[in-house]
């Protein structure tokens, strides 16, 4: 690590307000990545949204007008409509509190443009802002471009007109989970500008796993900067998807994705335009079991794209020399907590059963139908209103006012009369408020094929620890130039097969969701939230591990 870089990290670690030497807790149970390692509001006051007005007493924007660590919880569900600006650092927005319906920012969702705020968690919160005129090379999705150790979680974002999330630089971010859609094809001075998510060359540390990019023409995702890892994402109707469009350095890891054609133009997987002409030194690339869908192209699994002949005939021109791969994984120190990823043959099924934010809104939902049917188009199609399909709840009894249903502190040996006993620490480690927010999320999806909370049957990229797998199913291959038919297409594993089959029949294998499958809350009092099956999931990933097979496009 450079001497810069060094201090950058200390800096940021410095924010959250703990050493290099003891790794924190994670954000929560799950998180992961450069970001992970963000308290959010951990120790602080709980804020409570109790109305859901763009501004003023009792919103979400006073909320984080407040400075010092805070939760912030939800009492209301719905629309909050305008932009929101996360202005003072420290702060954990816990959307997934929200009774029934959820929270969606119907503007754009921003960080302050200042490198001294950060420490963000943000989880389980549509953002869909609509471009009515203006700097359309401004207008983002998600803008969090300066700030430092940011988690998004469970985030639905659609619409941007310059990015739909500009992370341009920012230090020590995890992206998860999330669901990244239908970026804006109007309104940039540039002409056409849908983009999906950008990290430019100040940015420093960045975790892109397990979430979807759809109907994006390109950055799914655009990274310029390592050390950064792309994992275990879905891209589907998108002509690029990893690029850099910014000068490149450091390490990359680059393994275990999906990417799916669509409609709209061909798929270039990966695409390394590195603006120096791969002039850093310590520019690096390892790629694995990374999952290509291109009919007449590519049909299969890719560990080495530039392998000759190449599998897909975009893989001449990447640009990047076969002497920047590495063989292994690049390991990544310090607070870096490493990702768990799942052989991609299970990644479809996994991403489009827990990505997104929860309850998941019309927009999503049409995006996982366009996914499961082949279908869909770039550019906004906004719905008839944003609350289609949700409906707003109540939020649980809780008399001393300190976030925690009464039912829960009861249940777990708190008193629900003292509303200060939020920040008593819990067994697990984290405080009690803490704890609370982290059931209600772990209620909304299950844990991949194999994980429960003690851990999980995946493999750590970062670790050392490859995730491939291999196969030997096999199928009849196209004739695309490149493609399968011309030989191109070897079997990914012992060289059986010509090259995997097509994904049949997609919908066979995704999510059948159903937003008013809300059960009543239990004894602990929880907010209601959609019920998961762990066992048809478990299906669902060794059914689609079956699936590379010819399937016939309409």
């Amino acid at each position: 690590m450079s001497s810069a870089n060094a201090v950058r990290v200390a800096v940021v670690l410095a924010v959250a307000g703990f050493s290099r030497e003891a790794v924190a807790l994670p954000a929560f149970p799950g998180a992961e990545g450069f970001g992970a390692p963000a308290t959010g509001g951990r120790g602080g006051q709980v804020i409570k949204v109790t109305t859901l007005a763009a501004s003023g007493p009792g919103s979400l924007q006073a909320a984080l007008d407040v400075s010092g660590p805070r939760i912030i919880v939800f009492a209301v569900s719905g629309v909050i409509q305008g932009d929101i600006t996360i202005t003072h650092g420290n702060v954990t927005i816990a959307g997934q509190t929200a009774p029934g319906a959820g929270i969606t920012i119907n503007g754009r969702l921003f960080g302050a443009y200042n490198s001294s705020v950060g420490n963000f968690i943000v989880r389980h919160l549509r953002v869909r802002p609509v471009f009515q005129g203006g700097q359309g090379d401004q207008f983002d999705g998600i803008q969090i471009s300066l700030n430092n150790l940011v988690i998004l979680d469970h985030v639905s974002v659609s619409w941007g007109v310059d990015e739909t999330v500009d992370l341009y630089e920012a230090d020590n971010v995890t992206v998860q989970w999330c669901t990244i859609e239908e970026s804006a094809t109007t309104g940039h001075p540039e002409g056409m500008h849908n983009y999906a998510l950008i990290q430019g060359p100040d940015g420093w540390g960045i975790s892109v796993h397990h979430n979807l990019f759809i109907h994006h023409k390109n950055r799914n995702p655009a990274i310029a900067n390592g050390p950064a890892e792309v994992l275990n994402n879905v891209a589907y109707n998108v002509r690029h998807g990893f690029v850099h469009h910014n000068p490149a350095s450091g390490e990359f890891n680059i393994a275990g994705n999906v990417y799916i054609q669509g409609p709209n133009d061909s798929l270039i997987p990966f695409y390394f335009d590195d603006e120096d002409n791969f002039a850093a030194p310590d520019l690096s690339y390892y790629l694995d079991d990374n999952s290509i869908d291109d009919p007449g192209d590519y049909i299969g699994v890719v560990d080495n794209p530039w392998q000759t002949p190449y599998l897909h005939p975009t893989f001449a021109n990447m640009l990047a020399p076969q002497s920047l791969r590495s063989t292994q994984p690049h390991v990544f120190g310090g607070q870096h907590i490493p990702v768990t990823t799942q052989p991609s043959t299970q990644v479809l099924a996994l991403v489009t059963q827990q990505a997104g934010a929860f309850p998941r809104d019309v927009v999503t939902l049409r995006m996982l139908d366009e996914l499961a049917n082949g279908t869909g188009d770039w550019g906004v199609d906004l719905p008839n209103s944003l609350m289609d399909g949700l409906t707003p709840g109540t939020y649980p009894t809780d008399a001393d006012n300190d976030g925690m249903a009464d039912a829960w502190e009861t249940s777990h040996g708190l008193n629900p009369q003292n509303g200060q006993d939020h920040t008593s620490v819990m067994p697990s480690g984290y405080t009690a408020i803490e704890e609370y927010i982290n059931e209600v999320a772990d209620g909304f999806a299950t844990p991949p094929p194999g994980e429960g909370e003690g851990g999980s049957s995946g493999t750590s990229v970062s670790s050392g620890t490859s995730s491939s797998s291999s196969s030997s199913t096999s199928g009849s291959g196209g004739s695309g130039g490149g493609g399968p038919g011309n030989g191109h297409g070897k079997g990914h594993g012992n060289g059986h097969g010509n090259g995997h089959g097509h994904f049949t029949n997609r919908s066979a294998f995704m999510p059948e969701e159903d937003a008013a499958n809300r059960p009543n809350a239990s004894a602990c009092a929880l907010p209601a939230t959609p019920s998961r099956d762990s066992a048809a999931l478990v299906a669902l990933g060794v059914a689609l591990a079956f699936a590379f097979r010819r399937r016939a496009r309409a």
